[in-house]
């Protein structure tokens, strides 16, 4: 499992450096521009960024058995199938992360916490079926990208919502 997280681990050096620039600029072009700028950054920040992390996920998905080969060896042949579901899990995070920003600069970090405690909440009642039905590594890797999903749906409901009652 780890060796094929590593496939797309690359993605993590971008996530970190959104998380280092992304919400000063935000917060900037809300106070500059109010929510529109703020809604259009986003935009902006997500397409361009979401093109990075979906063309490194693609090319280490694609050619999957060929990276694990050649980083760790023949011992990992036949594992480039976890690779993909790794690669959701990592666009998935990437996705996140500008709703979480949007929400963080409008003050509403209430709507954050309860995601996340609903992600949580997602995990432990799915880990038990998920593990006990399916091999033990496909059951976390579908338990992550459901638990990412439904993070994912709260902060984009939550955003909406948060830029709609500030347009009213």
């Amino acid at each position: 499992m780890t060796a094929a997280q590593s496939i797309v681990a690359a993605t993590h050096v971008l996530l970190m450096a959104l998380e280092n620039f992304v919400p000063t600029r935000a917060a900037n072009m809300y106070a500059q521009h109010g929510e529109a700028g703020l809604t259009r950054y986003m935009r902006r920040v997500t397409l361009l960024g979401g093109a990075c992390i979906l063309s490194i996920v693609v090319v280490g998905s694609v050619w999957a058995e060929f990276w694990l080969h050649l980083f760790f060896g023949a011992a990992y042949r036949g594992n480039g199938w976890i690779v993909p579901w790794w690669g959701g899990f990592h666009l998935l995070s990437f996705l996140q992360r500008p709703f979480s920003v949007g929400l963080r600069v409008l003050g509403h970090t209430k709507g954050m916490f309860l995601a996340t405690a609903s992600s949580a909440i997602v995990a432990v009642t799915l880990s038990y079926p998920l593990i006990s039905n399916w091999w033990a590594c496909t059951a976390p890797c579908l338990l992550s990208v459901s638990c990412k999903l439904r993070e994912w749906r709260w902060w984009h409901s939550r955003y909406q919502c948060e830029v709609a009652q500030g347009a009213a």
